[in-house]
């Protein structure tokens, strides 16, 4: 499995752009970026996804960096209230946030990301699990379905947990 996990971040890593992506934000940024890639949404996407990092400077300056040669755009929203297109949403908030900000984009096929197991609870597709020297994931399958996105059997094989 770890050799697996190697091969999904290797070519972010291998990219040059992204720099110093040691770092959690950074580590973070590079999984986003790769779920993203193994992801199938249900129309037809461009060569370019909109990506939103809510309330993390630190993920979104990564991100940035990963995306940095690429025709994707990276959105930092500050307030649930800003109205902004997202096919990836990275939610770094408290769960009482949550539920608010999935109604906004419920008529889209977005891919959401959680930073605790609290917001991923709540209905969002992928959690991250923070552990000691290690960063895993955990995958919604049936929130992914109400989306209508497709994961990658690959991603889902680096999964820690599937639900």
């Amino acid at each position: 499995m770890r050799w697996l996990l190697i091969g999904l971040l290797l070519p972010v890593f291998a990219n040059g752009t992204t720099q110093n992506l040691s770092s959690d934000a950074g580590l973070k940024a590079a999984f986003i970026y790769r779920f993203a890639q193994f992801t199938k949404w249900p129309d037809e996407r461009k060569a370019s996804l909109s990506y939103c990092v809510y309330n993390d400077d630190k993920v979104y300056a990564a991100l940035q960096k990963v995306l940095n040669n690429s025709n994707s755009q990276v959105h930092l929203l500050k307030t649930k209230h800003e109205n902004t297109h997202c096919d990836v949403l990275y939610l770094a908030t408290e769960a009482n946030e949550v539920s608010s900000l999935l109604n906004k984009y419920d008529e889209q096929a977005v891919l959401t990301i959680a930073e605790n197991i609290q917001a991923f609870r709540q209905g969002m597709v992928i959690g991250f699990i923070t552990e000691p020297k290690r960063l895993s994931f955990r995958v919604n399958l049936q929130a992914a379905q109400q989306q209508g996105l497709t994961l990658s059997s690959q991603m889902l094989k680096l999964a820690k947990e599937i639900h």
